[in-house]
């Protein structure tokens, strides 16, 4: 996440958006099996988001950072 903020930060955004950004990219990445990032870029931009603000680089990084999310809701305890 660190990277990622890194990253973002240094294109002007505040947290908030940050975090915005990553659940917009989850969203668009789950409504599809498969996705190419062209696809991703235009899903994006019809919500609002700048077409420079996402490279491949980052995009990875959030993909990244989502399968671990991922992963870790799936251990936790129902309840907590």
């Amino acid at each position: 996440m660190d990277m990622i903020s890194t990253r973002l930060v240094d294109r002007d955004m505040i947290s908030l958006e940050i975090n915005r950004l990553i659940k917009d990219v989850s969203n668009v990445i789950g409504q599809e099996r498969h996705f190419e990032s062209t696809g991703l870029k235009e899903a994006l931009t019809r919500l609002g988001w700048e077409d420079h603000i996402l490279d491949y680089r980052t995009l990875e990084l959030i993909c990244l950072f989502l399968e671990d999310e991922r992963d870790i809701d799936i251990y936790r305890p129902t309840g907590t």
